[in-house]
C-alpha cells in the first residue's frame, strides 16, 4: 500500500526563523541545500554586513555550488525572472529582500561576490591563521601538502625521532619497550607512527606540553584514562540493562535464589537489582553470571539445562522455567549479541604491561610531533591538522572571546553548517571555539543541517555521534531547536516505499550516541510522484566477477535502450569495477568515470613509469625490460631474454650501450634497438640543466609515445604524470624510486566526459549529493578487506570533549581492552554500512536496480543459498531480500555448482610502433589519432592444441576449459544440463578474438568434441577423484628453464599419479594405429619434459597418458 503524502511544511517554515538556532535532520532528496540557501538569503536582508554570515560545507565543490546558487538567485531577482515552482518562488522572494538590503547598505554584492562567505572549514581555518600569523604561531605563506606527500613526511619524522630516542638516555628504554612490542620491526614502527601523526588531532591533547615525564602527571593521567574506561563499560552495561526485558528478569528470580547458595554472584544480583538497576561497570560479573545461564560459550541460546550450570536433573520445575525464559528471548538477536559480548568486556583498570607500553608511547609522541613541526618549519609547509590547531589556538582564548572579530576584520553573527553529520572532533571543537561567548537568544544563530543516515566518512574521522550529541545536548551555550524534514522531492513513490521498507528493517531500532547507531526516519514522496519509480532485485548464483560484469553491462545496455535519462553505476569499491569497465568497453558503451582510475592503471602511463624508473635507477632490470617489451621498442620475450642473459651481472643499459645485440635475428628489432639506444644515450645522464621531467618527456616524444594516446583525455593524463614528476624530483632524479608508484596511486583521474554518454560511474562516496534518473548497484555480494590497524586504538566520548579510552595494539588475543575497542570500532563501521546503502539507493529518481551474487552449495543433491559475507552490502540487505533470492533459485530447473567458466588465458601480443611515420603527412592530425599507425605482430610462441588449423586451436582452448571444469566439479555434466552453455562458449570464443564469421565453425567443433567427451563414459574416471586440473609448474629440463601447464593430474585410490594430456584432434578413416603411433612420437619430448618437471615437484613418477575424446582413446606413453 503506497504511503500517503505527509507534508513537512511547518518544519521548513520554522527553519527560516532567523532569530533562533536550529539543527535540521534532512534526509536524501529533501531539498536541504535549498533550505540553507533560503535561510542565507533571508539573513542577508537583516545583517549590517554580509560577512556576518558564514556558510560552511566540507568540499570546495559543494561550497562553489552553494555560492553559485546564491548568486543565481540574486541575479534572477535583479532581472525579475518569474519562477513557477513553490520553493523557487520563496527563494526569489528572499533574494529580492536581500537585494534591497544590498542597495540600502551599498554592498555591491553582485560585483563584489567575495563578500558572500561560503567556504570549507579548512578554508576558514586557513583564513584565520593567515590573518593572525603571530598569535597562531603559524607563519606566512606556507604550502599545504597533499596526503601522499604527507605520509612520506610523517615516516621521515618518525624515523628521525627514533634516532633521537636511542641517542638520548632518558628515552632509550621507552623506545625499546615500543619496539619490543612491535617485534623489533622498524618498518612497522614507521608505518604505525605515521598513521598516528596523520590522526594526531584525536589524541594530541593527551600529551599536553610533554609533561608525561612527570610521575604525578602520569599518575593523574592513568587515573583519568581508567575513569574513562569505567564510564565506557558502564554505558555498555547500562545499554544491556535497558535492553533486557523486565518480565524475563523477574522470572529469573527463583533461579537466582536457588543458585545463590552455591554462587555468591546470584545473591548479589538479587540484592542489587532489588535496590537499584545493574547499570555500572561494577555489575559486569553479575551480568556474566546471567549470560552463563542463558547462552553457551559459542554464543547460541542454551538448549540443555543441566548440572553444568548448577541445576541438577531433579529440579524439573526450575529447568522448565529457565527453558521457557530462554524460548521467550530467542528472537531477540541484539540481546544475544550483548550477552555474548560480555566475554570481551575489559577490566576497569590497566594492567602493568598495558600501562608500561602506553606510558612509553605517550612519552615518545611529543618528540615525534616536535620532529614533524621541525620538518614543517624548515620547508615552510603544513598539513590541514596543523592549520586547524593553529586556528583553534587563535580563537580559543576564553578570556577574550571577541578577539576573533579583531583577527578577521568582521564579526560573525550567523553560522550555517551544511552536511553537519560529517563533522570530526577537531572540526566540532573549532566551531565550539568560534561561538565562544555566544548566548541563547542573543541575536546570533547557528544553523546545522545534515542527515545522520548519510554519514559515511568515518575513514576521514567524521563522527555522526557528534551530530546526535548536538541534537541532544547542544553545543557550547547554545541549544539549537531540533527539526526533522520528511518530504522526498527526488524519488518516485514506489522507490520511497521500498526505501522505507528496507531501511526500517536494517537500521538499528534505537539511536545510540556512543557507537553512532542511527535509527531510520521515514520519508514521504510528493503527491505527483506517488505511483512512480521502479525497484528491481537481480539475484545471481555462483557467478564469478567476470560473469557478473557481463550481466551488469547487459543491464546498462537495456537501460540505455529504454530511457534517455541519466544512468549511474555505483559501487562500494573501485576494485569492483575492473571487470565491469572491461565489459562496457567490449559492448562499446560510452561512460564517464568520476575519479576512479589510478594513474598507474592507465595504459598511456605505463611506458612513462618504466622510463622514469629506468632513469632513476639503472639497476632496475624490470623497468628496462618493460621498455624493451613495450610498443616504444617492441621486442619479443625471446629477444629480451637473449639480451639480458649476455651478462647477468651487468645492468641492461650497459649491455645495450655496448651494442651487444648481434644475436637478434630480426632486422626490424635491430633497427628498433639502435633507435632506442640512440635516444637514451642523449638523455640518460642529466646535464645539470634539464630536469628529470624534461628528460622523460624528450625520450617519450623521440620514441613516438604520442602515437599510443587515443584521445585528448589521455594526453591530459600524460601531462599530469609529468607535473607530478616535476613536483617530486630532487636534483634531477627521484630520491626513492620504490615510492614512485605509491605516490602515483594517490591520484585519481576522471575519464573525459562524452556528450553522447548517459552512463556515469563512481563509488558510493563520490555519489553523495548527486542524483540520477536510473541507478544500478552491482557487486553487492562482494566482500572488502578490513581496515588497517593503528599503533594505538581509542574511543571518544562524543558528549564529553577529550574524554577518551585508549590502548596500544594488543600483544595477543587475550588483551581484552584492545579487543573491546576493536569490537566497538567494528560495530561503528558495521552501522556505517547501513548508511552506505542508504546513500547509494537514494540517488535514484526513477529506477533502482541492485545486483548481487551468492554462493549456492548442494546438500543431498538439493541447492541451498550460503549467507553472504558479513563484510558485504548484500549481508545487510539479506533479512529483507533473501526471500527474493530463494524464489529465483526455485525457478531455476537445474543448477550445478560452479557453472561459471573462468576467463581463458590469452597470450600477449607483440606491439611495436611503426618507426617510419610520415610526420609531415600527419602533422595536421590530432596526436591521439596517430595510434592507427600501430603495427602489431602476432607472437609466434602459441600453445599447440591440434594440427588442424586456427579454428581448431580456438576450439581446443574452450574445450580445455570445460574439461578443467569437469575435473574441478569431479563429475561430467551433460550439455543440455549446463545453464547458459551456448552463451558461455560464445563469450569465450569472442574473448579469444575469434572472427565473427568463424564463430559458428569454432562452436560446432566445441560441441562435437565435448559431446564425445561426455559420451566416453569409460574414461570419466579421469575427472573424478583427487588431483589437479590445469596445474602450472616451472622447472628445469635438460638444463633449460620451462614453465608448463599440465592438463590433468589424477591421483587414484592406490596413490598412483596419472599425468594426462588432452588432445582435441581427430582422425578420419582407417589407419588409427598408425595415427596413434605418430602422435606418441610427436608428443614424446613434450611429455618427457612434463614428466621430469612434475616428478621434481611431487617426488612421484607419474603414469603418462594422452587422451583423445574424439577417438575415445586413452593412450599409454612409455
Amino acid at each position: 500500500m503506497m504511503s500517503a503524502h505527509v507534508s513537512d511544511k511547518h518544519a521548513r517554515e520554522t527553519a527560516l526563523d532567523t532569530t533562533k538556532s536550529f539543527i535540521v535532520q534532512a534526509p536524501a532528496g529533501s531539498g536541504k541545500t535549498e533550505l540553507l540557501i533560503q535561510r542565507y538569503l533571508k539573513l542577508l536582508s537583516i545583517v549590517n554586513q554580509p560577512e556576518e554570515i558564514i556558510a560552511i560545507t566540507f568540499t570546495n565543490k559543494a561550497a562553489n555550488e552553494i555560492k553559485q546558487r546564491i548568486l543565481n538567485a540574486l541575479i534572477n531577482a535583479e532581472r525579475k525572472i518569474t519562477q513557477k515552482k513553490k520553493h523557487e518562488i520563496l527563494t526569489a522572494q528572499f533574494a529580492t529582500s536581500a537585494l534591497k538590503r544590498n542597495e540600502q547598505k551599498k554592498w555591491n554584492l553582485l560585483m563584489s561576490n567575495q563578500r558572500i562567505k561560503v567556504m570549507t572549514l579548512d578554508s576558514l581555518c586557513f583564513e584565520i591563521v593567515s590573518m593572525a600569523p603571530l598569535s597562531s604561531n603559524f607563519g606566512l605563506n606556507k604550502t599545504v601538502k597533499e596526503n601522499h606527500e604527507l605520509m612520506k613526511i610523517y615516516k621521515e619524522s618518525s624515523i628521525s625521532a627514533l634516532n633521537i630516542f636511542f641517542d638520548t638516555k632518558s628515552y632509550r628504554k621507552d623506545a625499546e619497550i615500543i619496539l619490543n612490542h612491535l617485534d623489533a620491526n622498524i618498518d612497522k614502527y614507521a608505518d604505525y607512527m605515521a598513521q598516528m601523526l596523520a590522526m594526531r588531532e584525536q589524541w594530541s591533547f593527551l600529551i599536553g606540553g610533554g609533561a608525561v615525564d612527570d610521575k604525578k602527571f602520569a599518575a593523574r593521567l592513568r587515573k583519568s584514562l581508567e575513569s574513562n574506561i569505567q564510564k565506557t563499560i558502564s554505558i555498555y552495561i547500562e545499554n544491556l540493562n535497558d535492553s533486557f526485558p523486565k518480565k524475563a528478569f523477574k522470572d529469573l528470580y527463583p533461579i537466582f535464589d536457588y543458585l545463590s547458595e552455591k554462587n555468591e554472584s546470584y545473591m548479589k544480583i538479587l540484592y542489587d537489582h532489588k535496590h537499584s538497576s545493574m547499570n555500572s561497570y561494577h555489575h559486569v560479573c553479575h551480568w556474566s553470571a546471567i549470560a552463563d545461564l542463558l547462552i553457551t560459550n559459542s554464543g547460541s541460546w542454551r538448549k540443555r539445562i543441566d548440572a553444568s550450570i548448577g541445576i541438577p536433573p531433579s529440579e524439573k520445575n526450575l529447568k522448565k522455567q529457565l527453558n521457557d525464559i530462554i524460548l521467550s528471548l530467542q528472537s531477540n538477536e541484539m540481546l544475544n549479541k550483548k550477552l555474548f559480548d560480555l566475554k570481551s568486556v575489559p577490566e576497569p583498570l590497566y594492567n602493568d604491561d598495558q600501562w608500561e607500553v602506553l606510558l612509553s608511547l605517550l612519552r615518545l609522541l611529543p618528540i615525534v610531533i616536535a620532529e614533524l613541526k621541525t620538518v614543517f618549519t624548515k620547508n615552510n609547509i603544513c598539513d590541514y591538522t596543523e592549520i586547524a590547531d593553529s586556528a583553534n589556538k587563535s580563537i580559543s582564548d576564553e578570556d577574550d572571546p571577541s578577539d576573533l572579530s579583531l583577527i578577521m576584520d568582521y564579526k560573525i553573527k550567523h553560522i550555517l553548517l551544511d552536511e553537519s553529520q560529517d563533522t570530526s572532533q577537531r572540526q566540532y571543537q573549532f566551531i565550539k571555539n568560534l561561538i565562544n561567548g555566544w548566548e541563547q537568544n542573543d541575536g546570533r544563530t547557528l544553523f546545522f543541517v545534515g542527515d545522520p543516515m548519510q554519514s559515511i566518512y568515518r575513514f576521514r574521522n567524521a563522527r555522526v555521534s557528534l551530530f546526535l550529541s548536538i541534537s541532544k545536548n547542544g553545543i557550547g551555550s547554545l541549544m539549537p531547536h531540533n527539526l526533522v524534514l520528511t518530504n522526498n522531492f527526488r524519488s518516485g513513490g514506489i522507490l520511497v516505499e521500498n526505501f522505507n521498507k528496507i531501511f526500517s528493517t536494517i537500521f538499528p531500532k534505537k539511536l545510540n550516541i556512543h557507537d553512532g547507531s542511527v535509527n531510520y526516519t521515514k520519508s514521504f514522496p510528493m503527491p505527483d510522484l506517488l505511483n512512480k519509480g521502479s525497484f528491481d532485485i537481480h539475484p545471481l548464483f555462483n557467478e564469478n566477477p567476470a560473469r557478473e560484469a557481463e550481466y551488469v553491462a547487459s543491464l546498462v545496455a537495456n537501460k540505455i535502450d529504454e530511457s534517455d535519462g541519466s544512468i549511474a553505476l555505483i559501487v562500494r569499491s573501485r576494485l569492483h569495477l575492473i571487470d565491469i569497465l572491461k565489459e562496457l568497453r567490449i559492448k562499446n558503451i560510452k561512460y564517464s568515470a568520476l575519479e576512479l582510475d589510478k594513474l598507474t592503471d592507465l595504459p598511456e602511463i605505463i611506458e612513462l613509469i618504466a622510463i622514469t624508473r629506468a632513469l632513476a635507477n639503472r639497476e632496475d632490470r624490470a623497468a628496462w625490460i618493460a621498455i624493451l617489451r613495450s610498443p616504444l621498442v617492441g621486442l619479443t620475450w625471446k629477444e629480451i631474454l637473449s639480451i639480458s642473459s649476455i651478462d647477468e651481472c651487468d645492468d641492461i643499459w650497459s649491455i645495450l650501450e655496448k651494442n651487444n645485440f648481434n644475436n637478434i635475428s630480426s632486422t626490424d628489432s635491430t633497427k628498433a634497438l639502435e633507435r632506442f639506444v640512440g635516444v637514451m644515450k642523449n638523455n640518460i645522464m642529466g646535464d645539470g640543466i634539464s630536469s628529470l621531467r624534461d628528460r622523460i618527456e624528450r625520450i617519450w616524444h623521440a620514441l613516438d609515445g604520442l602515437v599510443l594516446t587515443q584521445d585528448p583525455g589521455q594526453l591530459d593524463n600524460v601531462k599530469l604524470f609529468l607535473n607530478i614528476i616535476e613536483d617530486i624530483e630532487v636534483g634531477g632524479t627521484i630520491e626513492d624510486p620504490a615510492s614512485l608508484e605509491v605516490i602515483l596511486d594517490q591520484y585519481r583521474v576522471t575519464s573525459p566526459k562524452d556528450n553522447k554518454s548517459q552512463v556515469n560511474i563512481m563509488t558510493i562516496h563520490k555519489s553523495k549529493g548527486l542524483e540520477f534518473d536510473h541507478i544500478i548497484i552491482p557487486s553487492l555480494g562482494r566482500a572488502i578487506r578490513p581496515p588497517e590497524k593503528t599503533l594505538i586504538n581509542w574511543l571518544e566520548n562524543p558528549s564529553e570533549q577529550n574524554e577518551i579510552i585508549i590502548s596500544p595494539i594488543g600483544a595477543g588475543k587475550n588483551d581484552k581492552l584492545h579487543n573491546f575497542i576493536q569490537n566497538f570500532i567494528k560495530e561503528s563501521d558495521y552501522h556505517e554500512i547501513n548508511r552506505l546503502l542508504y546513500v547509494a539507493f537514494t540517488r535514484a529518481s526513477e529506477s533502482l536496480d541492485i545486483v548481487g551474487n551468492v554462493k549456492v552449495n548442494f546438500k543431498d543433491g538439493a541447492p541451498f543459498i550460503k549467507i553472504p559475507s558479513k563484510s558485504s552490502l548484500l549481508y545487510k540487505l539479506w533479512p529483507v531480500i533473501s526471500e527474493t533470492y530463494k524464489q529465483k533459485l526455485a525457478q531455476i530447473n537445474t543448477l550445478s555448482e560452479g557453472t561459471n567458466i573462468d576467463d581463458i588465458f590469452i597470450l600477449p601480443k607483440l606491439r611495436r610502433i611503426v618507426s617510419k611515420i610520415d610526420k609531415q603527412e600527419n602533422e595536421n592530425l590530432p596526436l591521439y589519432e596517430i595510434y592507427n599507425q600501430l603495427n602489431t605482430e602476432a607472437n609466434k610462441d602459441v600453445i599447440e592444441f591440434s594440427w588442424a588449423g586456427e579454428n581448431s586451436k580456438h576450439a581446443g582452448k574452450i574445450i580445455h576449459k570445460w574439461l578443467q571444469k569437469f575435473s574441478t566439479d569431479k563429475h561430467v555434466t551433460p550439455i543440455d544440463k549446463i545453464r547458459d552453455y551456448k552463451e558461455i562458449n560464445l563469450n569465450l570464443a569472442r574473448n579469444n578474438n575469434v572472427n565473427e564469421d568463424q564463430l559458428e565453425n569454432v562452436l560446432n567443433k566445441v560441441d562435437f568434441t565435448l559431446n564425445n567427451a561426455i559420451n566416453d563414459t569409460k574414461n570419466h574416471w579421469i575427472y573424478s577423484g583427487e588431483g589437479f586440473a590445469e596445474i602450472p609448474l616451472s622447472g628445469l629440463y635438460k638444463n633449460q628453464f620451462y614453465s608448463i601447464v599440465i592438463d590433468r593430474i589424477h591421483i587414484d585410490d592406490e596413490g598412483n599419479h596419472w599425468l594426462i594430456d588432452y588432445k582435441t584432434g581427430t582422425h578420419e578413416g582407417s589407419g588409427i594405429k598408425d595415427f596413434i603411433h605418430e602422435e606418441i612420437k610427436r608428443y614424446r619430448t613434450q611429455l618427457e619434459k612434463y614428466t621430469e618437471i612434475y616428478e621434481a615437484y611431487s617426488n612421484r613418477k607419474p603414469l603418462v597418458r594422452l587422451y583423445y575424446p574424439n577417438l575415445s582413446q586413452l593412450i599409454m606413453v612409455d
